[in-house]
């Protein structure tokens, strides 16, 4: 084979290694920036929902019921409230003129 066609194909060749290596390194990188990012999410997720023990959505879900059965007990007293109040004007208005 003719020397020059060789060193063209050589060339090439090691145009398309060196290609592939840098292919390689970035590829790698990509792995281990998402393999670091997997790794906080999962972290994260452990935190929120919890691993065996309450995380911290269970622990909003419980104040969030506290906070429910709190507003049920104020409407609770305001319709007392206006019940008495209204009791007294129509005594007021009725029993007393």
């Amino acid at each position: 084979m003719d020397p020059q066609i060789e060193s063209v194909i050589l060339s090439e060749i090691q145009a398309i290694g060196s290609k592939l290596q840098d292919f390689q390194a970035r590829t790698y990188a990509w792995q281990q920036e998402a393999g670091e990012r997997f790794a906080a999410l999962e972290t994260s997720m452990k935190a929120v929902v919890g691993n065996g023990q309450p995380g911290r959505l269970t622990r909003v879900e419980q104040a969030v019921a506290v906070l429910q059965r709190w507003q049920y007990r104020m409407i609770g007293a305001a319709a007392g409230g206006g019940l008495v109040v209204t009791a007294i004007a129509w005594i007021v208005t009725h029993i007393v003129r």
